[in-house]
């Protein structure tokens, strides 16, 4: 874990050191996989204590080392020359200072004078000197230790040496009084006493002796012994067993012994491939390492393929490498395929299907659809169960809410009636359209369902229901409680390292920042945010530049912008999804409109109106006020008013929704007055709700409103407008504020 620690003082090593311990006495190594609770309890600074491969402190000065080496050596003063030999070996290495002391002890000269005592050059030349104290039977079991690894067990090493394993405790012992090893409080391994090393760099220096033609046998050895010892807790050591075959097996092909490489090929395959999936649900990087490994020992036309195949993809479209992901999905249908293997071919397919959505890639529904006969015609299953919670995914992506309430249904009544754990993205889907619709229970359904996903360590599932419940909060609790609710997702999936649905809840982030009145932030977060979702070839780069555009377009700026807007809505048209409809449609209306194209505008909004669907969509609902604002100022008040039909006051956003149409509707009408109170309304509704812009906007229609009416008062709404728009540098609104406040000021001094 720290294995090319730097400079650190002796304090600091030791604690580094005793890591494998902390949690109950459980090891890093275990509690990754046989305590996942424990794990994740102590997720954000175990996850960085095991991605911190250095540490880098500074050297001690000459003084402090110097003191340094008087307080372990027990002396005041040290020969001149000596010191100095001393302090241009240590550079300012502690671990120098205590080795080198503990040379002397272990070659009795700490009393002697010292001027004849060699200075090797490193900290580990200090350690193999000591090494060289050793009788060749104690060196030899300490080298064994070496190949188990940091942590070792006495039990290993009498089998790996064909040793007693009382003979092995005495010289463990003796071992650990001369600060080589330490024993383990508690020992991971029922049975057996455990060990570590004093520092890495003595394990480091055992392994780099033993010659390298030995060093296979050795790791088959260790590895057998823990593999039986384990039984059936093998699996929790899977990560263990598979660097121990694994290097067997490297070692193996490089002296050439032919003969021993299948067998150790299949080990080091099946422990990778174990190791993988139980990385999966933390430590996603972790994951697609061991089973690209597993994946590089089946070969085309290995039985295994296409089942690792499988499993890689999935840690693949978790780093966002979608493309990919795709095309091992493929390569394992057509094998399954040839294999006549419907019940995986089914469950290949509703994965695809989930990757080719992520794509923006209309085949998605056919694959799915696909899926469900191939899955249907079987026995039922988890598979039929991951393929009803996908249909579910799939419709309410769609904006279609009564379906995904089906789907959902259909999956946890299958799960339940086969005794299966409770699929958790099928409830979280089910709670999401249930909120969508009205009922706010289903929020918590959806929190439900995280915590249910994250037991069952399903990372990526929670992950999704993390996106979804930011969605879902927003129309109830306002864009400042869904944006909290992206930064926990996020935090979520960056410790795991599951980046695609992490890109995924960043992009929803972009909209609740601009609700917020923090315009310069999300087009800051947007740019990039969208090169890396083209980079991955995903569809949420659209939304991620729609945000850009429509806030370029709200302060007057973008023209420049123009053809990629086109681009972008041509873009949204080939996905067919409601939501992408209508942020690109949108942003791009208003950006059109801004830069003096009103016929394409006018089009444009025409389209949205007939998307099905779309008036059940949040982000439609959101962007109602700013569609209708763009219809009136085309004289276009039947569009408008067509554009708020339908939309059901189903949320407290819907209804603060309806009110802002409703007084741009009433002034459109001829009616100042009572739009001047509608206007007032909206204005206190998103004052709570907390929406920055639509806030202003509803102040500026009510100064308007009363400017029209000549009443005094119009000037303290307008110069709110006219204040916030300043701050967000929405230009065009801002000099309609301006006007109006001259206007305004001209009346009252007449």
């Amino acid at each position: 874990m720290f294995e090319d620690l730097h400079w650190a003082d002796a304090a600091l090593l030791s604690f580094l050191e005793h890591l494998a311990d902390w949690s109950e006495g459980v090891p890093l190594f275990l509690l990754c996989t046989a305590r996942p609770e424990l794990y994740e309890r102590h997720a954000s600074w175990a996850v960085g204590l095991r991605n911190a491969t250095t540490i880098n402190l500074g050297p001690l000065s000459d003084d402090e080392t110097a003191r340094l080496f008087s307080s372990l050596l027990e002396r005041a003063v040290l020969p001149a020359e000596t010191q100095q030999a001393l302090l241009d070996r240590a550079g300012g290495n502690p671990l120098y200072a205590e080795e080198f002391v503990r040379l002397l002890a272990d070659r009795e000269l700490l009393a002697g004078t010292l001027e004849d005592v060699p200075l090797p050059d490193s900290v580990q030349a200090l350690i193999a000197a000591r090494l060289d104290t050793l009788s060749p039977e104690r060196k030899s079991l300490l080298q064994d230790a070496a190949v188990v690894g940091k942590l070792f067990w006495a039990g290993a090493v009498a089998e790996m040496g064909g040793r007693e394993p009382h003979e092995v405790e005495l010289a463990l012992h003796e071992l650990a009084r001369k600060e080589l090893v330490r024993p383990a409080r508690i020992s991971s391994m029922e049975g057996e006493a455990e060990y570590s090393f004093w520092h890495l760099l003595v394990r480091d220096v055992c392994y780099g002796q033993i010659p390298r033609a030995a060093r296979a046998a050795r790791h088959r050895s260790a590895a057998t012994w823990i593999e039986h010892k384990a039984g059936e807790r093998a699996e929790d050591l899977a990560d263990v067993l598979a660097d121990h075959f694994m290097t067997a097996l490297e070692l193996t092909r490089a002296a050439g012994q032919a003969g021993d490489v299948e067998e150790l090929e299949t080990s080091a395959r099946r422990y990778l491939a174990l190791a993988g999936e139980r990385a999966l649900a933390l430590d996603v990087a972790s994951a697609e390492a061991s089973l690209a490994k597993a994946l590089a020992l089946a070969p085309s036309g290995h039985p295994e393929r296409a089942s690792l195949l499988e499993r890689w993809a999935q840690a693949a479209q978790q780093q966002s490498r979608q493309q990919e992901a795709k095309a091992a999905l493929e390569e394992a249908l057509a094998l399954y395929r040839e294999q006549d293997e419907p019940l995986a071919a089914g469950r290949v397919l509703t994965a695809l299907s989930n990757v080719l959505e992520r794509l923006g890639d209309s085949r998605a529904e056919e694959v799915l659809a696909e899926a469900l006969t191939l899955l249907e015609a079987q026995p039922p299953g988890p598979e039929l169960v991951a393929a009803h919670t996908e249909l579910a995914g799939s419709f309410f992506v769609g904006s279609a809410h009564p379906e995904t309430i089906a789907a959902a249904d259909r999956a946890l009544a299958l799960a339940d009636q086969l005794g299966l754990v409770e699929p958790a993205r099928a409830l979280g889907h089910r709670g999401g359209a249930r909120s969508a619709s009205g009922d706010r229970q289903g929020l918590e359904d959806m929190r439900r369902a995280v915590e249910l996903a994250i037991e069952q360590g399903e990372g990526r599932d929670a992950a999704t229901v993390y996106n979804n419940l930011s969605i879902a909060v927003w129309p109830y609790e306002g864009p400042l409680a869904a944006l909290e609710l992206c930064r926990e997702g996020i935090d979520f999936c960056e410790r795991r390292g599951i980046a695609e649905i992490a890109l995924f809840i960043a992009g929803s982030s972009l909209t609740y920042l601009a609700e917020l009145g923090r315009p310069e932030q999300a087009l800051a977060e947007a740019r990039p945010m969208a090169e890396r979702a083209e980079a991955a070839g995903m569809a949420v780069a659209i939304d991620a530049r729609a945000v850009e555009l429509r806030l370029l377009a709200q302060r007057g700026e973008g023209r420049q912008e123009l053809s990629s807007a086109e681009q972008l809505v041509a873009d949204a048209r080939e996905t067919g999804l409601p939501q992408l409809l209508a942020v690109t449609l949108t942003a791009a209306a208003k950006l059109l409109l801004a830069h003096g194209r009103p016929q394409a505008a006018r089009a444009l909004l025409a389209e949205l109106e007939q998307v099905p669907r779309v008036r059940v969509d949040l982000y439609y609902i959101s962007f109602l006020p700013e569609l209708v604002r763009c219809a009136l100022s085309l004289s276009e008040p039947e569009l408008s008013a067509r554009l708020v039909d339908g939309v059901e006051p189903r949320t407290p956003l819907h209804e603060h929704v309806l009110s802002a149409c409703r007084a741009q509707l009433a002034e459109a009408a001829g009616e100042p007055a009572e739009a001047a109170g509608l206007y007032a309304d909206a204005a206190e509704r998103w004052l709570e709700f907390g929406n920055v812009p639509e806030r202003a906007y509803a102040l500026l229609g009510q100064g308007r409103c009363l400017v029209a009416l000549g009443q005094p008062e119009a000037g303290e709404p307008l110069r709110a407008a006219h204040d916030v728009f300043a701050g967000l540098g929405y230009k065009p609104a801002l000099a309609e504020a301006e006007v109006l406040l001259v206007e305004q000021t001209a009346a009252s001094a007449s």
